[in-house]
């Protein structure tokens, strides 16, 4: 996803979907991509507001509205990677969607991307041609593999448990 994102992101695609069940690696990822191209993250929510990834804990809570954070998107001057996640349910709202399309068009000339982030794919179709969408796969074997190497290296540090694997 990573590379794929990039390439979006280097062809100034404004809005992306990306449809995972695995928001938290999907946010690692779209950390890691941030910092290889010198972003911002600014993460929304409608219980936290907007925040900013490298600032964990502190949210503008006044920006928990859907069409404010749009606004806040609009008005940014820095690049940055936009992350709404969940935002599929408000684009019921007529007025969400009209200001999602002129987000769009008013982010094409600039650093930023928006990327809609959550497990459903539901794109009106007033949107289809504006949006992106991203599938993010399920870890494959090498991702495991590493996973299971540092929570093995983790436990062996703690000295509770002793942990040997073989190949197999």
């Amino acid at each position: 996803m990573k590379h794929e994102l990039d390439i979006y992101m280097r062809a100034r695609y404004p809005l992306l979907w990306v449809v995972t069940p695995e928001e938290v690696r999907a946010l690692d990822e779209i950390d890691s991509l941030a910092r290889e191209h010198r972003k911002r993250v600014l993460v929304w929510t409608n219980t936290t507001g907007i925040m900013n990834t490298a600032i964990p804990g502190k949210g503008d809570l006044s920006k928990r509205d859907p069409l404010g954070v749009l606004n806040a998107v609009i008005e940014d001057t820095e690049p940055t990677i936009w992350v709404l996640c969940d935002f599929h349910p408000y684009l019921k709202d007529a007025a969400v969607v009209r200001r999602l399309r002129e987000t769009a068009g008013a982010l094409k000339p600039t650093h930023k991307t928006v990327i809609l982030l959550g497990s459903v794919l539901r794109i009106p179709p007033e949107l289809e041609k504006d949006v992106t969408v991203v599938d993010f796969a399920l870890p494959g074997a090498p991702q495991i593999t590493q996973m299971l190497d540092r929570i093995c290296a983790e436990i062996s540090r703690s000295g509770r448990i002793e942990v040997t694997l073989d190949k197999r």
